[in-house]
């Protein structure tokens, strides 16, 4: 008997750990402006951004910011209460290029964009990714 409450405790365990990941799933963006950046197209979004032709913007916290981020990067929480005000502040003709940390929060705001009517916001993942394909990071400011 004893045995069996224990095998049955283990698999409730089993069916809420199952339960609990299948319910951890990450922003499905709805808009298609989603861009997997290589090496060669970094070079390109690199040049845009660095030339004022685009905007790179991070959408992490203040803190992830100040951790590490990319180069140009400016930061705006998408968690933040100002978040419409601050990205409201970006020139609607220019792409706005956003990332944060896995690409789930950056596809919200991509999807928060368009509602604002921006045309050319698009999602370009996560930081790590980024960083293998040749944006330069800089740390803690």
């Amino acid at each position: 008997m004893k045995l069996f409450r224990i095998v049955l405790f283990l698999l409730l365990l089993a069916v809420l750990g199952a339960a609990a990941q299948t319910g951890h799933q990450g922003y499905v963006q709805k808009s298609p402006n989603k861009i997997v950046v290589t090496t060669q197209l970094s070079q390109k979004l690199l040049a845009q951004i660095a030339s004022g032709d685009a905007y790179l913007v991070d959408v992490r916290t203040a803190e992830e910011y100040k951790g590490s981020h990319l180069k140009y990067a400016k930061n705006i929480d998408i968690k933040s209460a100002d978040f419409g005000t601050e990205i409201s502040k970006l020139n609607k003709n220019k792409r706005v290029y956003l990332y944060c940390r896995s690409g789930s929060r950056s596809g919200k705001a991509t999807d928060t964009l368009q509602t604002f009517g921006y045309k050319r916001g698009y999602n370009i993942g996560g930081l790590d990714s980024l960083a293998k394909s040749g944006f330069p990071l800089e740390n803690g400011h």
